[in-house]
């Protein structure tokens, strides 16, 4: 039996048994929780901190009654629920706070990306144009434009202002996960077939082409620096240079399929959580891996702010981790 046979066995067991074994650890023992949020509704499809770090958006799934709720940091009290008008695929703050961005997945809602009022819940924006299930959203640094992508294949970068289509960008079959750079100079879109696109975010020119050789990329994300993407597809996840747009650094792999992948703010540390129930932490510098923590599934995964905390949710509690307490704990 190989190595990483084993490694899977025993990983499921540790999740069946609640126990830990090498290389497959029990976070309980670092004391990281700083809090679980116990959800109302479904299961958590995608997650996001507010600009200030003091709030939570989730995008839940249910059947019936999908919804966005908005969460205290600090209480764990739901502050806000917003009925949505299917599963909530992708869910964002607006870089001011003052907005919640959705996706839709519904004709019946026109396939709309939909733009909240993140204190009073009211919609201030239907933006329409796409002709299937929205995947992946986000707002550009500055605000003033929104990034969608969806299962037909298509990227779309919205005005805000207006409320108008300002570009439309093909090359996959399926968008998963979309993306501005950090200095709003690129946007990024990855999915089906295996390949990240980076495009220009004025002229929508194609810029670069990533290949990743999997099946599908259902995620990456930008090092704050803007000079690296790291991207989950299959069970591995690779670093990637994008002024030579080449690999920088050994892959690391779980063994299931990778669902989420988060930079830290500091860019130092890279964080993915995979089907398979576990979490890892990297090492963003060299690729080492530091952590493989036992979990639930977890389909998403966000950084705070200030890059002290991470929250991860998915068919398990909404939980807040501490990060200094799982790389140094204290026993």
């Amino acid at each position: 039996m190989s190595h990483k046979q084993i490694t899977k066995i025993a990983c499921l067991l540790a999740f069946v048994l609640s126990i830990s074994f090498p290389g497959c650890e029990n976070p309980d023992k670092y004391g990281a929780y700083k809090l679980i949020i116990q959800k109302r509704s479904g299961r958590t499809e995608s997650l996001a901190f507010s600009p200030d770090g003091q709030r939570i958006v989730a995008g839940c799934s249910a059947i019936g009654r999908p919804t966005i709720e908005v969460w205290d940091v600090m209480t764990g009290e739901r502050q806000l629920a917003i009925e949505h008008p299917e599963t909530v695929n992708s869910v964002v703050f607006s870089p001011d706070g003052e907005s919640i961005a959705s996706g839709v997945s519904n004709y019946d809602a026109n396939y709309a990306v939909k733009v909240w009022d993140a204190t009073t819940g009211k919609q201030k924006l239907s933006l329409e144009g796409h002709d299937n299930t929205v995947m992946s959203i986000a707002f550009s640094p500055d605000g003033k434009s929104l990034i969608s992508g969806c299962v037909g294949g298509k990227t779309k970068i919205w005005d805000l202002k207006t409320g108008k289509e300002r570009l439309s960008l093909e090359g996959h079959q399926v968008v998963h996960h979309v993306a501005f750079s950090p200095d709003n100079t690129f946007v990024a879109s990855a999915g089906e077939p295996d390949i990240i696109k980076i495009w220009d975010t004025n002229t929508g020119k194609e810029k670069l082409v990533l290949k990743h050789q999997q099946l599908a990329i259902y995620c990456f994300a930008f090092s704050p620096d803007g000079q690296t993407i790291v991207s989950g597809g299959g069970e591995a996840i690779h670093f990637w240079d994008l002024r030579t747009g080449q690999e920088k650094l050994p892959a690391g792999r779980h063994a299931g399929w990778i669902e989420s992948v988060i930079y830290s703010p500091d860019g130092k540390t890279v964080i993915s959580a995979s089907n398979d129930r576990t979490i890892k932490i990297w090492d963003a510098l060299n690729g080492q891996k530091k952590r493989t923590l036992q979990n639930g599934f977890v389909k998403s995964l966000a950084f705070s702010p200030d890059g002290k905390t991470f929250i991860s949710g998915g068919t398990d509690q909404i939980k807040i981790w501490e990060l200094e307490k799982l790389l140094h704990p204290d026993f």
